[in-house]
């Protein structure tokens, strides 16, 4: 009997147990959907709610090879963001469309084409930068990391770099905060050489498009390392913080007489060396304009338009310099074809120079100067002897141009511009 009240005991405690439906709660009020509109909704009011717009601090390719870049931008909520930028003049602006979706999270798009922005990540560029079909390699969708009113980390979808975009404090005018970083930005780009010192002690540094190649000792080895920067307005700033000897840094900061950057504590400095002005004409690449050229100059390009092939194409740059080959001579672009006439100079005092034609070019060069008259534009730098000039410039440190003066014939002059001139004859 005992038995029987056991087992219908136990019976009844089953059926109130597994009559009990066990209801699973979610640990988030919302669903999924809501709340990924909420989140796009969020991002919008921190997006629109500067009045002043956003600095990124732009790096495009994967390995950052070709340094980084600033952008201003404003965004309203009709969907519409004006861009500016420090590669571009910097009173203008442009303005396209921008979207926020969900994509794997909140993912900012740029969704039409900014020719500011998309010069980037377009596979062709004027700069003509990078390999065929993939130019810089840059981003224009990015997935938002992080969000707030202070500062908004991004990752780009194609290279996943972090960008970040911080708010342009109020009152600041776009022209005058971009002015401030190209003109630190050409002061960097137009030093010839530069010495890195880290803790007193002096190690090699060479600069790249927007980036320091630093080799040094450690440990009783060799290091390269490639630092990709971005220019600010008080110097620049490192894609992420690097150690060299010890030292960790991040930044650096250009010196009131503009002729070094340095860490805080200036244990980490970076000083610029101005060679000769002979020096520099020789080791870079100068490129001519028509209004640049003197009375023999002219005379000389002139001719070079009567010949009817030349003048059926377009002189596209000109300069003298090394070509892709390495090789120095009087290099042309013109109808699409590039070629290059050798030159070989001589240095003397810090100011003169010598050039000599050597005979020979590349193939596109040799042709030019059989079928196109090209010898004409040899005429004022030097042809059958040589020329020795004498060189003055805007600045004898980071000279913008330097004008060439024969000793043998003053009114042979010409000057040669340190950026590059496209279309020679209508400049």
């Amino acid at each position: 009997m005992n038995n029987i009240k056991n087992i219908l005991l136990l019976l009844t405690i089953s059926c109130v147990l597994f009559s009990c439906t066990h209801q699973e709660e979610s640990i988030f009020e919302d669903s999924a959907t809501t709340r990924v509109d909420k989140s796009i909704k969020r991002n919008i009011e921190i997006l629109t709610s500067n009045e002043n717009g956003w600095v990124m601090e732009y790096f495009p390719s994967q390995s950052q090879a070709y340094g980084g870049y600033t952008f201003l931008m404003k965004f309203d909520k009709d969907g519409k963001v004006k861009v500016a930028g420090d590669t571009y003049d910097q009173n203008e602006t442009t303005t396209s469309l921008y979207s926020l979706v969900h994509s794997g999270g909140v993912l900012l798009s740029f969704d039409t084409y900014n020719s500011f922005f998309h010069f980037f990540s377009s596979p062709i560029n004027s700069d003509k930068v990078g390999a065929v079909g993939k130019g810089f390699e840059g981003d224009y969708e990015f997935l938002i990391m992080e969000s707030s009113d202070e500062k908004i980390v991004l990752q780009g979808r194609k290279t996943s770099n972090v960008i970040t975009m911080t708010p342009l404090q109020a009152g600041v005018k776009w022209n005058e905060f971009l002015n401030k970083i190209q003109t630190n930005g050409e002061i960097i780009d137009m030093t010839p050489e530069m010495v890195l010192t880290v803790d007193n002690k002096e190690t090699e540094c060479a600069k790249g498009r927007r980036q320091l190649i630093v080799s040094y000792n450690e440990d009783g080895k060799l290091l390269t390392k490639s630092l990709p920067y971005v220019v600010t307005t008080k110097g620049i700033r490192f894609y992420e913080p690097s150690t060299i000897q010890g030292q960790v840094f991040n930044e650096l900061t250009l010196a009131e007489d503009k002729e070094s950057l340095a860490t805080a504590d200036g244990k980490i400095k970076l000083t610029f060396i101005y060679p000769p002005l002979n020096e520099q004409l020789s080791k870079g690449n100068w490129y001519f304009a028509y209004s640049g050229l003197g009375e023999v100059a002219k005379k000389a390009w002139d001719e070079v338009r009567k010949n009817p092939t030349a003048a059926e194409e377009i002189l596209e740059l000109a300069m003298l310099g090394k070509d892709g080959e390495g090789k120095y001579g009087f290099a042309f672009n013109s109808g699409g074809y590039s070629g290059t006439l050798y030159y070989k100079f001589t240095l003397k005092d810090s100011n003169k120079i010598t050039y000599e034609f050597l005979k020979s070019g590349s193939g596109n060069g040799v042709w030019y100067f059989n079928n196109a008259g090209f010898g004409n534009y040899l005429q004022p730098i030097a042809f059958s002897a040589p020329k020795t000039f004498t060189l003055t410039a805007d600045n004898v440190k980071t000279p913008k141009w330097i004008k060439l003066t024969d000793d043998a014939d003053s009114n042979n002059t010409f000057v040669l511009y340190r950026s590059e001139v496209k279309d020679p004859y209508n400049k």
